[in-house]
This record gives structure tokens, C-alpha cells and sequence, in this order.
């Protein structure tokens, strides 16, 4: 569980908080308030080093498969990849969100999709033409 910037208790769970984004905000067990990971802190500077950490564990997993030929050491890799994501997880912030500001978020993104998808037809219809 992780702490909520609402109420400070740990109320956000681990899918939750995975999953989470201004469109589709995690709530808090503890006090239903609504939070997020913001997608500067999820794509940005902070969620690099958990990945780059645990791909390099991979690839010296690897290595070490090819060098000693031994098959058992290639069921760390899983472990490996999930403990990375779980690490890259747990050092997010959360943010607090109106329930009002992620309704706004997620009819923006509907929208920007919808945008999206008719610029594809009209190339689509144009290039046929």
C-alpha cells in the first residue's frame, strides 16, 4: 500500500497506484479522495534509473546464460524485470485530483483520440482519392 497526499495514510493500493493517471485516478481506502502519477514524473528523469537498473541485471543474466550455459540462471530474468517495475513504482509521486479535474482530463483525451483517429481517415480517404 502507499501513502495518499490526502490523508497520508497508506490507502493506495499496488494496482492502483500502477495504473493510475489523471484520467483514471487511484482511490484512497481510507479516505475515498482521488490521486495520480503525473506523466512527467511516470515518462520522465525519476522512472529511468529503476529501468535502466534492472534491464542491465538482465542483460548480465543473459550473459552469464551464454558464458556458463547454465538454464537456471535465466529464471532470475522475470524476477529481475518485476522487482525493477515494482521499484520504479514505489519511487513515484502521487498527486492529489478533484474528481471534476479528472473528468476534464479524461474528456480531453477522448477527444484527442477522436482527433486523432479522423486525421488517419482523412489520409486514409485522401490517399486513396
Amino acid at each position: 500500500m502507499f501513502q495518499c497526499p490526502h490523508c497520508k495514510n497508506n490507502g493506495i493500493g499496488i494496482w492502483a497506484k500502477f495504473w493510475c493517471g489523471s484520467d483514471t485516478p487511484a482511490k484512497c481506502k481510507s479516505c475515498g479522495n482521488f490521486s495520480y502519477v503525473h506523466s512527467k514524473y511516470r515518462f520522465g528523469f525519476q522512472s529511468v534509473w529503476p529501468f535502466l537498473v534492472s534491464w542491465l541485471v538482465i542483460a548480465m543474466a543473459i550473459y552469464v546464460f551464454f558464458v556458463s550455459n547454465n538454464t537456471y540462471i535465466l529464471v532470475v530474468v522475470p524476477f529481475v524485470w518485476l522487482a525493477g517495475r515494482f521499484g520504479e513504482l514505489a519511487s513515484l509521486p502521487l498527486q492529489p485530483i478533484s474528481s471534476e479535474e479528472s473528468t476534464a482530463s479524461r474528456k480531453f483525451g477522448n477527444l484527442f483520440i477522436l482527433g486523432i483517429a479522423i486525421l488517419i481517415i482523412v489520409g486514409i480517404v485522401a490517399g486513396n482519392l
